[in-house]
């Protein structure tokens, strides 16, 4: 069944099921142990936890992020909790320049 899959599909219609698996396509092997198993999603932005071995890579892994329909912004987690709310610093790495998701409960949107 794969097989006929990939003869009538471009390769380029089939999306990496996991995040992993799509990092392997542009980092280089010795980086791979470092690629991100996981990440948040609120509303419509994921926030990532950028290891500083793939900081050249931010770019890229926003890219793989954004091609997701929901996902709108990628953050990175940019600081430590502080104050009496524990507020994490974020930095916006790719999409839409906000930081206020946007959710939709039943048919209403918040904005």
């Amino acid at each position: 069944m794969a097989s006929y899959i990939n003869r009538v599909l471009p390769v380029y219609f089939m999306k990496p099921q996991r995040l992993r698996d799509a990092m392997k396509e542009f980092l280089p092997k010795k980086l791979q142990e470092y690629s991100l198993t996981s990440y948040d999603v609120i509303g419509n932005i994921a926030v990532i936890e950028v290891p500083k071995e793939l900081k050249a890579y931010e770019k890229q892994l926003a890219d793989i992020l954004l091609s997701q329909s929901h996902i709108k912004t990628v953050c990175k987690k940019a600081g430590i909790h502080e104050g009496e709310y524990r507020i994490r610093k974020l930095s916006v790495i790719g999409g839409k320049r906000q930081k206020k998701p946007s959710t939709r409960k039943t048919a209403f949107s918040s904005n």
